[in-house]
């Protein structure tokens, strides 16, 4: 909740660029059918309701551009799920979005993640790793800025956040999305 205050906030924000994808002035939590934390691949969850969720799912301007951000978090830095884990799952999400928009309803789902102009023939979608700092004073930057080709034509850009929380806010402490 204190990332989503501080990606609500207009001014003397430490996230200048991102910004909740919202559906009549409330977030928009993504739910899909994958269940995209297994290590083997992704699973397809048959029954409604039950499969994951993108846990932030943003626009965020790069380079004057805004681009879709499926953003993975979690409340920790951990050897259970590291850097490296947490980008695949926003990897697996953010394909996912791709193939949505790819699909026959794609301009339609385009129109509803608040773009008013056409579905580009190019999507350039970031996927996020977004959790606290390492303990140990260094973070896996290893991938920021790296790109996906996805069926020759879209990409994925992988990005990271790892922030540090002082006093009950959010404080970036390095990231590839800034």
């Amino acid at each position: 909740s204190l990332l989503l205050t501080e990606f609500n906030k207009t001014q003397k924000t430490q996230f200048k660029g991102i910004k909740p994808i919202r559906i009549i002035k409330a977030r928009f939590p993504m739910k899909t059918p994958l269940l995209a934390s297994d290590k083997n691949g992704v699973k397809i969850e048959k029954r409604p309701g039950r499969g994951g969720g993108i846990d932030l799912f943003t626009r965020t301007r790069v380079d004057g551009q805004v681009r879709l951000n499926v953003m993975e978090l979690k409340d920790e830095y951990s050897n259970s799920e590291p850097p490296e884990k947490v980008i695949r799952q926003a990897i697996k999400y953010a394909v996912f979005i791709q193939q949505l928009l790819r699909s026959q309803s794609g301009s339609v789902w385009w129109k509803l993640f608040g773009f008013s102009k056409s579905l580009p023939e190019k999507l350039i979608i970031n996927a996020t790793c977004v959790m606290p700092s390492n303990k140990k004073g260094v973070n896996d930057t290893s991938f920021g800025g790296k790109r996906l080709a996805i069926n020759g034509i879209d990409e994925i850009e992988l990005h990271y956040i790892y922030f540090e929380e002082v006093d009950g806010s959010i404080k970036e402490k390095e990231s590839s999305l800034c």
